[in-house]
């Protein structure tokens, strides 16, 4: 009897830039490889939502100790490790 092949699991649709698409009602699957897609760069950090009050405009950014304090360079910028608690 000839072996049987695990099933491929279908990949979750393209949306725009190539990312793949997911929304409110997509599978856990499909957000979870749209959020891999988005953060592939960090591992060791995690990202937090904003919404801008002014604008409405949302979007990710890595989490980090102080986000308002625009005085710092990149480098002294201190992220939120995953493992990270208050």
């Amino acid at each position: 009897m000839p072996p049987v092949s695990e099933p491929v699991p279908a990949l979750p649709p393209a949306g725009a830039g190539g990312l793949p698409y997911a929304d409110a009602s997509s599978s856990a699957e499909a957000k979870i490889a749209l959020f891999k897609t988005l953060f592939a760069g960090r591992e060791d950090v995690y990202a937090k939502r904003w919404v801008s009050a002014k604008s409405g405009r949302t979007g990710w950014s890595p989490a980090e100790d102080n986000p308002f304090d625009k005085n710092k360079a990149d480098k002294d910028r201190e992220l939120l490790l995953l493992s990270w608690s208050p």
